[in-house]
């Protein structure tokens, strides 16, 4: 007893340690407004990434998490959407799937990413979860670059309200199918906007738009 006793304290220094570096480094704590990313992952991808900047591009960092398909490559042909390279730390694509499978669930444009690949590809979950945890990688990074928080948005490009609960008593903000429109009352003054795309390198924007794969400013 006295030896887990031990094993505990010495667990919460190095909590409270890892939680006032990652503070240190990234004080605004944006990360923690993106659907899935908490208090928990937020510092893993903080450690893992770093320094933003080092990623020129998108594909540059879904390249390093080691997510996305390798190429099977030979004397005359070269296919695409093989295993996953796994390039990557560890950490960093065990945190990049955690928080996709939440986002999926809270997320509008996530969640009809995970839906297209489930139904329409014929995907099974840890598939297209895997998807997901791609376009979470993205958001992460444009987050961090730009430093501001992330705006959910539905699928159509408004922007969702901070706030949002169900007449029929369905879970707050969660996007599901046991709220619907008709049940789903709005809470706040921040009023839906649509924006216009962008290129999706520029990273002058945070929300993903999944039906044209870029960007919304």
């Amino acid at each position: 007893m006295e030896l887990l006793k031990h094993e505990e304290a010495v667990m919460r220094k190095l909590s409270d340690k890892i939680d006032a570096l990652y503070v240190e480094i990234h004080p605004s704590r944006n990360l923690e407004t993106i659907p899935g990313v908490g208090k928990t992952l937020a510092p893993v991808f903080v450690a893992n990434i770093l320094n933003p900047e080092r990623f020129a591009t998108l594909e540059a960092l879904r390249g390093f998490t080691g997510m996305i398909p390798g190429k099977s490559e030979s004397g005359l042909t070269e296919g695409k959407g093989g295993k996953m390279t796994k390039a990557g730390p560890t950490s960093l694509r065990r945190a990049l799937y955690i928080a996709a499978d939440v986002s999926r669930q809270w997320d509008p444009q996530m969640a009809k990413f995970y839906y297209d690949h489930m139904v329409h590809k014929g995907n099974q979950h840890i598939k297209a979860t895997c998807a997901v945890a791609t376009k979470m990688a993205s958001r992460i990074l444009q987050v961090l670059k730009e430093d501001r928080p992330y705006e959910i948005r539905d699928t159509d490009g408004t922007v969702k309200p901070d706030k949002l609960l169900c007449k029929n008593g369905a879970s707050p903000m969660k996007y599901e199918s046991a709220c619907g429109e008709k049940n789903r009352i709005l809470i706040g003054s921040q009023k839906a906007a649509t924006a216009p795309h962008t290129d999706r390198d520029s990273f002058s924007s945070l929300a993903w738009d999944v039906n044209e794969d870029k960007y919304f400013l």
